[in-house]
């Protein structure tokens, strides 16, 4: 389902919704992304350029790539445990406050998490190296 650039705030009308497997949320308003919680027939989630502030709905489903960079999210942690995540993008979100902290558990995450191939991180590198 394609839903980009159109301004959307409420998405609530997609919750209990298990027949998408794709969803493109991009490029608008979002702040709530509960509509997730235990959807498992959705493995890839495009939410970049919103305004997510929480994760917490994604560590119930079968995500597999996740896109929810350029949003307002500052903790990650509720997905320390997710096994599925293969590919996450979190940069340009507000998760650079403790930047050794954070980086040790990604490096935790992708050890225990065999499936997970790609992060991408280079908002906090350049907070951590003041660039």
């Amino acid at each position: 389902l394609y839903l980009c650039g159109n301004q959307i705030s409420d998405v609530s009308f997609l919750r209990g919704n298990n027949m998408i497997v794709e969803l493109f949320l991009s490029e608008n308003n979002i702040a709530d992304i509960s509509f997730l919680e235990g959807n498992t027939s959705l493995s890839e989630l495009f939410i970049f350029k919103n305004q997510v502030t929480n994760v917490y709905s994604v560590r119930n489903t079968n995500i597999t790539r996740l896109f929810i960079h350029d949003n307002q999210i500052s903790d990650v942690s509720v997905l320390y445990d997710t096994q599925t995540i293969e590919h996450i993008t979190l940069e340009n979100n507000r998760l650079h406050k403790d930047i050794v902290s954070y980086m040790t558990r990604i490096a935790k995450l992708n050890k225990e998490n065999k499936a997970l191939r790609y992060v991408t991180l280079f908002d906090l590198l350049k907070a951590s190296l003041k660039l």
